[in-house]
């Protein structure tokens, strides 16, 4: 009983101190591994980042089950409106009131027998179709175009593009304060200028993207049927302006009369000699 209990307490201590050398076994190869890595140059670091990178570059997130797509809508018409003035104020306060805006807009003709005026405008996405329904009841559309663009794949493309670029751009600045050496230094430096361009010019496409897909594009040309003109009784000033024009296209039709009158004048002399041999030669022949 007493050789077994001795046998025990030994077997008892083989565990143990097999314990403590597998646990310092495992902690010196932690150690060395980790004095390995922080050892390395940063020449080194870069190429094993690089590699890296190159991998995560080509391996695209998944797209989420569910999402929103993302979608430009683009459009283009004419209506044919009562009174183009009217028209186009009311839909300027009109758009304005749904969160959208003019971009530009151009008249023509204003105050004539066909004015006409083109607007373009930018329309919350939500609201497109509103508009374009909207347009039958202001007026008769004698012209429709309408397309969309689903660019969603695009701009899930751009935001793990930008993502990787990020990574990218921590790890260089990393990198910049681990380099040694100017010409260390200075390839980091060229680097990391890239990779920022590339977020920059990235950004701006994202960005644009963005607002294409927020607000919608319609050009819309505003027409009115032809009608004769005529004077307003609260236009105090028709009198006058048919006055002044009937007074200069007067002036102009007697201007070019006596410039005729002068020209003749100047170049007679040349009329008659060329008149007089034509005259002479005639008779000659006439005599024959």
């Amino acid at each position: 009983m007493k050789l077994l209990s001795w046998s025990m307490i030994g077997l008892g201590f083989v565990l143990v101190f097999a314990g403590c050398s597998a646990q310092e076994a495992e902690y010196g190869d932690y150690t060395a591994s980790k004095t390995t890595a922080d050892s390395s140059s940063p020449a080194e670091s870069m190429a094993g980042f690089q590699a890296k990178n190159n991998q995560l570059s080509n391996n695209r997130p998944a797209e989420p089950g569910k999402m929103n797509r993302a979608v430009i809508r683009e459009g283009k018409m004419t209506v044919r409106v009562k009174e183009v003035e009217q028209a186009e104020r009311d839909i300027v306060k009109w758009i304005n009131g749904l969160g959208g805006y003019v971009d530009s807009s151009a008249s023509q003709n204003y105050g004539e027998a066909n004015p006409q005026v083109v607007m373009n405008l930018r329309i919350p996405i939500g609201h497109f179709d509103d508009v374009i329904d909207e347009m039958a009841d202001r007026g008769k559309i004698t012209y429709k175009q309408l397309s969309s663009e689903d660019v969603t794949e695009q701009l899930i493309d751009i935001a793990a593009r930008l993502k990787t670029l990020r990574l990218e751009e921590d790890r260089y600045l990393d990198l910049m304060k681990q380099a040694k050496g100017l010409e260390q230094i200075s390839s980091v430096q060229s680097k990391l200028s890239d990779v920022r361009t590339q977020i920059e010019q990235i950004a701006a496409k994202q960005k644009a993207l963005g607002e294409l897909t927020a607000l919608s594009k319609l050009e819309l040309t505003l027409t009115q049927d032809a009608v004769t003109t005529l004077a307003k009784a609260e236009d105090k000033g028709w009198a006058n302006q048919a006055w002044g024009e009937a007074t200069a296209s007067a002036g102009a039709f007697f201007k070019g009369v006596a410039t005729m009158v002068i020209w003749l004048a100047v170049y007679s002399p040349a009329f008659l000699v060329i008149g007089g041999a034509g005259f002479l030669g005639w008779k000659r022949r006439k005599k024959i």
